[in-house]
């Protein structure tokens, strides 16, 4: 006597196989688009419809492959957040930033022979542009760059209104305390730096080897506006990174900042909030500075 399909127990078979790799890439780009907990709560009624209409069988017989699913999918999801979480993420963007920025500092020297000054003054001495603005036909910023005008400083009645349209690249994914008008990344100025204010830099100037010399670094809730002609000077910063009482190398990254060097390279440096032993003071300085010098250090 022949049995009814609705009839038998549910088992295994070569289609089931095939269908389940179709269910765990559903189930990741729900998780990727909306939420973990919700690609697990949709999933799981899914499979019950698709598998349980295809065999015409009960919820029940088709539980285990709805758990089995669930499972392998947990899994590997565990294993992309573990690789792929939000702060990881914005970490590498953030490098990108400085990158970009690094790279536009570049091609400024390649065609003007230098980096562009700290700031530009006004015939009394008082700064009125900043090097992030001199930096945005270097930044695919031509647009912006035109439309900003010169003859007025970066807080006139004109140039004002273009704060709002702060390119993404001055700022960092986790730096989200402020208004989305104030940079993440700054010069340090003051003798003997990069940056010694109205006057530029080349690289012969940097007798310490670019490899050895900080260009731009990381000031979280920095309160600087992307175009206002100010910055962190050298003479006023905190001597560490992630300095408890801030003013100094700081960002929203757990355990140090990034630093932009003159050679074009970014990397992170531990702070005083990481487990591992900040830069001291004196590496700072000397980092810093560049004609100082001095030994560089063995790792940075």
């Amino acid at each position: 006597m022949r049995t009814d399909a609705a009839d038998e127990p549910f088992q295994f078979r070569l289609s089931t196989l095939l269908v389940l790799p179709v269910f765990v890439a559903v189930f990741f780009a729900t998780a990727q688009l909306l939420d973990p907990c919700m690609a697990v709560a949709l999933m799981i009624p899914a499979v019950l419809v698709v598998v349980g209409f295809r065999r015409r069988t009960s919820i029940w017989d088709i539980l285990p492959l709805t758990v089995v699913l669930v499972v392998i999918g947990g899994v590997f999801l565990g294993f992309i957040v573990s690789d792929m979480s939000p702060e990881p993420a914005r970490r590498s963007q953030c490098c990108n930033n400085l990158k970009q920025i690094g790279l536009a500092l570049h091609n400024y020297h390649d065609r003007y022979h230098s980096f562009p000054p700290a700031y530009v003054a006004d015939v009394t001495g008082r700064p009125i542009h900043s090097w992030r603005v001199l930096l945005l036909p270097f930044l695919e910023q031509e647009r912006l760059y035109d439309c900003y005008r010169f003859d007025e400083p970066w807080d006139g009645p004109h140039n004002i209104q273009l704060v709002k349209d702060m390119p993404a690249v001055f700022r960092c994914p986790s730096d989200q305390t402020r208004e989305g008008t104030c940079t993440s990344y700054v010069a340090v100025i003051g003798p003997e730096t990069a940056w010694p204010g109205e006057r530029t830099v080349s690289f012969s100037d940097i007798v310490d080897g670019t490899s050895n010399t900080w260009l731009v670094v990381e000031v979280a809730d920095s309160g600087i506006a992307w175009s206002e002609p100010r910055d962190l000077h050298v003479l006023q910063m905190a001597p560490e990174i992630n300095a408890p009482a801030g003013q100094g190398v700081s960002s929203k990254h757990p355990g140090g900042a990034q630093v932009l060097f003159a050679d074009g390279s970014v990397r992170f440096m531990a702070g005083a909030d990481s487990p591992q032993p900040g830069l001291d003071p004196k590496t700072i300085h000397d980092a810093l500075t560049i004609s100082g010098g001095e030994p560089p250090p063995q790792d940075w």
